[in-house]
């Protein structure tokens, strides 16, 4: 039996864990308005190894998204608006520098911080 994740997995996580945001579709639908959306935002830590062997400790922000609530896909160098996380924290503008989907109906965008 086959399950549709979009719809049976995905709908349900983004109506319990989405926050509202906004998409500047700056090179998807250049001269388009802004789209109000939602998504799930996340961090993940990432350790790097270093050269001198040394281990970095970072972190990387990424935004999934329900890949049927959009006509047109966001895409890299897009830009997202995102007032506050799942927590209440405050966020803000980030440009998307990469994304993937995962073959089920999500899409997730890595995101970098825009400093205002």
């Amino acid at each position: 039996m086959a399950i549709n994740f979009s719809t049976m997995v995905y709908f349900p996580a983004m109506n319990t864990f989405a926050v509202p945001c906004t998409f500047y579709p700056v090179m998807s639908r250049p001269g388009v308005g802004p789209i109000d959306a939602r998504g799930i935002l996340s961090t993940q830590e990432l350790n790097i190894l270093a050269e001198d062997g040394s281990i970095v400790a970072s972190k990387k922000t990424i935004f999934d998204i329900l890949m049927a609530e959009f006509d047109v896909l966001p895409q890299q160098m897009d830009q997202v608006y995102i007032p506050y996380d799942c927590n209440g924290e405050p966020r803000g503008l980030y440009e998307i520098i990469d994304r993937s989907e995962n073959g089920g109906g999500q899409m997730t965008f890595t995101l970098r911080e825009m400093r205002q």
